[in-house]
C-alpha cells in the first residue's frame, strides 16, 4: 500500500482464517492483514468476525487488523481472536500497534483472545477500551462513535445483531 493509505466507512463481518507453515510473520486482522504506512488511518470503522490463525513462526493477529502503524479512530471490533504460534502479538483490535494513536476505539471485553488455547497478554489492553457486548448495543455507544458532531453511525437492535453500522454503507450481519 501507498504511505498515506487509509480506510474509512468499511466493515468486515465474515470471519478470517490464516495459516502460515514457513517462517515470517503472519499479518491477520477482521479489516485488514496490515497497515504499517506513514500517515496511514483506519476511521469509523468495524469487524465482528472471528479471527482464527496458526504460524510455526510469528504472529500479528487482531479483530480490526493484524499490524498497524495508523491512527484508529471510532472503530470497534467484537470477534474472537485465536492464535497457535511460537511468537505471538494479539491484541483485540490490533495484534502488533507500534506507534498507532487510537481514538474512541473499543473491543469486546467479552471476546476470547488467545494463544495456543490459553488467555493472550493484549497488545493493545492500554488503547483499546473494553466494552461488554450488551454495552456496545446501545444507543450511548453509538453515540461515542459518532462524538460531539458526527453522524456515521446509525443503531437498529434489528440489525447487524444491535451493533452500531456505518450509515449508507450497510449492517454487517
Amino acid at each position: 500500500a501507498l504511505s498515506g493509505t487509509s480506510l474509512s466507512a468499511s466493515y468486515s463481518s465474515g470471519n478470517v482464517s490464516g495459516n502460515l507453515s514457513a517462517s515470517g510473520a503472519l499479518n491477520i486482522g477482521g479489516l485488514a492483514g496490515s497497515l504499517q504506512e506513514a500517515n496511514s488511518s483506519i476511521r469509523n470503522c468495524f469487524a465482528t468476525g472471528n479471527i482464527n490463525a496458526s504460524s510455526g513462526s510469528l504472529i500479528r493477529g487482531g479483530g480490526l487488523a493484524g499490524a498497524l502503524l495508523a491512527s484508529i479512530a471510532n472503530c470497534y471490533a467484537t470477534g474472537n481472536v485465536a492464535c497457535t504460534a511460537q511468537t505471538n502479538n494479539i491484541g483485540a483490535l490490533g495484534g502488533f500497534i507500534g506507534n498507532a494513536a487510537y481514538t474512541n476505539s473499543y473491543r469486546n471485553s467479552g471476546a476470547a483472545i488467545t494463544v495456543n488455547g490459553q488467555p493472550a497478554t493484549l497488545v493493545d489492553a492500554s488503547v483499546a477500551t473494553p466494552k461488554t457486548k450488551t454495552e456496545m448495543q446501545t444507543d450511548a455507544f453509538k453515540g461515542s462513535l459518532n462524538g460531539a458532531s458526527g453522524t456515521a453511525w446509525g443503531r437498529d437492535g434489528g440489525k447487524n445483531d444491535g451493533l452500531p453500522y456505518i450509515i449508507g454503507v450497510g449492517v454487517g450481519r
